[in-house]
């Protein structure tokens, strides 16, 4: 039987995506020979403009534009699921044709399950884009646990778009960015962070390698969806 292909549309940004790519094949499971890895289509496009700056600016027509475009090119590629890799990007799927979102797993509800099934308060590391535009509260799934989300105030959305930014995106500092993260979540209050922007995907994999004692746990809906891919792409993924 043929497998089933899942398509990324990622470059936003491409080192978040690429790593994405990683934890599918680092968490495939058992396999004999290479030709049993998952298969994959990766759309790295980098050039796509800013999200953040796009929503917040007066350049949202064109990145709606871009990824609607984007969106038929990776679906001509007969592939099963998509995921956007990027949060900041799901404020357009309400407006995008529902031919191209039916196959689209939505990563801000696969955070918003995962945070149903914890039950405990996590802050929200989220874009500026995503933060102004609530994006997460747009969802349905939302008001089942609104009361475990712990957004922060609007010093710290400016500090956390800026660990993004300068500490992720471009030349990563991970470890300068861990102690940034170790400081909010001491002031909120909490051991648990949502990876609620995958450019903290990354952030969670150097977690992961380098263990931080002050990190109880987190939520990364591409770690889940990693490690559950068979059942993503056959639609059981909940």
């Amino acid at each position: 039987m043929k497998k089933k292909i899942l398509g990324i549309l990622g470059g936003m940004g491409p080192m978040a995506s690429a790593e994405f790519l990683m934890t599918i094949y680092e968490n495939r499971g058992p396999v004999r020979v290479e030709q049993e890895n998952p298969d994959v289509i990766l759309f790295s496009l980098a050039s796509t403009a800013d999200r953040t700056a796009a929503i917040l600016g007066d350049n949202d027509n064109y990145l709606y534009d871009t990824l609607k475009g984007n969106l038929v090119r990776l679906q001509a590629e007969n592939v099963h699921k998509i995921i956007i890799c990027c949060f900041t990007s799901h404020y357009f799927l309400p407006r995008l044709p529902a031919e191209l979102t039916q196959n689209i797993v939505s990563i801000v509800d696969v955070t918003l399950r995962e945070i149903k099934k914890i039950r405990r308060p996590a802050l929200l590391l989220a874009s500026l884009g995503c933060y102004e535009k609530q994006v997460f509260q747009a969802s349905e799934l939302f008001k089942n646990v609104s009361d475990y989300v712990i957004i922060p105030d609007e010093k710290d959305k400016a500090a956390v778009h800026d660990i993004i930014y300068s500490d992720l995106k471009v030349n990563a500092n991970k470890g300068l960015a861990c102690e940034k993260l170790r400081v909010l979540m001491a002031k909120y209050d909490t051991e648990i962070f949502i990876a609620g922007c995958t450019e903290f995907h990354m952030l969670v994999r150097y977690i992961q390698s380098h263990r931080r004692d002050w990190v109880g746990s987190f939520i990364d809906p591409l770690l889940g969806i990693a490690l559950h891919l068979e059942d993503v792409l056959n639609g059981r993924y909940r």
